[in-house]
């Protein structure tokens, strides 16, 4: 096996708070998906197989993908809701990207939720 054949699973428990309005779960969910894409990209992935999460709370459930860069995130269930100050998110992550070390796709899955908290006012 070559070091582009690698496949290091990474999974994830994530909680989002937001800080202020977010207009759409999904959408803030969706680009974080895609950062971390573009992130792992960056880093030298060879083939992204599948960037997913669930996501739960305040009584509603959705999930979103990834599985080129070139065709973006997609989202599916009750992502179109707004998430009010206060709220929170239980996220469910898990990133199967070839080529790249379990640690090189934690520093770009940490990268991309700075990126993130800074972008949407909420703390991950």
């Amino acid at each position: 096996m070559t070091e582009r054949d690698r496949l290091d699973p990474f999974a994830a428990s994530l909680t989002f708070e937001a800080g202020r309005r977010v207009d759409s779960g999904g959408e803030l969910l969706a680009a974080l998906l895609t950062d971390i894409g573009e992130a792992c990209h960056a880093a030298g992935c060879s083939l992204i197989g599948h960037i997913k999460c669930h996501a739960a709370g305040n009584g509603r459930a959705f999930a979103c993908s990834l599985t080129s860069r070139r065709t973006g995130a997609a989202c599916r269930g009750a992502h179109l809701e707004p998430l009010e100050p206060g709220t929170s998110l239980e996220v469910e992550l898990v990133v199967l990207v070839y080529g790249l070390s379990r640690d090189t796709v934690d520093a770009a899955v940490r990268q991309a939720l700075a990126r993130s908290a800074k972008g949407s006012g909420g703390d991950w």
